[in-house]
């Protein structure tokens, strides 16, 4: 089944105008293709059409494998064309390891950024010292989450907006990391808690079955 991870675009609002992490709105609006320019001057064509459909097929094979990335749950792309803004959200399940969330962040946007490329020779691919040349005519706002609670914004490992033409540089993990830890640390402490109720409940079973097996037998005596 084609999973429709472009089938709506999106309007962010708010976008910071300086890098780093911020809130965003998100209201539904229309897809459209779009037409990118280049400088028929560099031997690639004036106008390309970006197929934007292809590009989501082609990021789902890439970001949804499990070989390659086998605590993914679903990578969902969102466009506006009109602003040229893009949202990638990548949602993990609750095994994802804190020493991957930079390599999970770094090849959203490096490899969305090629996939593209591919399309149109006028944007440059990334390399060890860029995240490629997508990102000088689009804005991107990046959310890598727990899908267990991707509802909740506050529990994001990552999310981060910046706008189109920024010489930006992911921000250091070491806060991502925190919430991660703390993710954990909650989960454990509420499988512990479980664990003790469970216990509660048990022995609380266990004694009324033992007074009602002595109630039983004081009645059998007295007859």
């Amino acid at each position: 089944m084609k999973k429709p991870l472009l089938s709506a675009a999106v309007v962010l609002t708010s976008l910071a105008m300086l890098g780093g992490c911020t809130k965003s709105n998100i209201v539904n609006a229309d897809h459209q293709t779009v037409a990118v320019t280049g400088n028929p001057e560099d031997g690639a064509p004036e106008n390309v059409e970006i197929d934007w459909e292809q590009v989501a097929d082609d990021a789902h094979s890439i970001f949804d494998d499990k070989t390659e990335y086998p605590n993914s749950v679903k990578f969902s792309i969102y466009l506006n064309q009109e602003t040229k803004e893009i949202m990638l959200l990548w949602a993990v399940d609750d095994k994802f390891s804190a020493e991957d969330l930079g390599r999970y962040a770094e090849d959203a946007l490096k490899m969305f950024n090629d996939i593209v490329a591919t399309q149109d020779g006028k944007i440059a691919m990334s390399d060890e010292n860029s995240y490629g040349g997508l990102w000088k005519d689009y804005g991107v706002s990046l959310g890598i989450m727990p899908d267990s609670t991707k509802d909740d914004r506050d529990t994001w490992y990552l999310d981060c907006e910046y706008p189109a033409g920024e010489d930006f540089k992911l921000p250091d993990t070491k806060a991502a990391l925190e919430v991660l830890k703390k993710h954990a640390a909650e989960e454990a402490a509420a499988a512990k808690t479980s664990a003790a109720a469970e216990e509660t409940e048990s022995s609380s079973e266990a004694e009324e079955e033992e007074a009602d097996e002595t109630e039983s037998e004081t009645e059998t005596k007295a007859q």
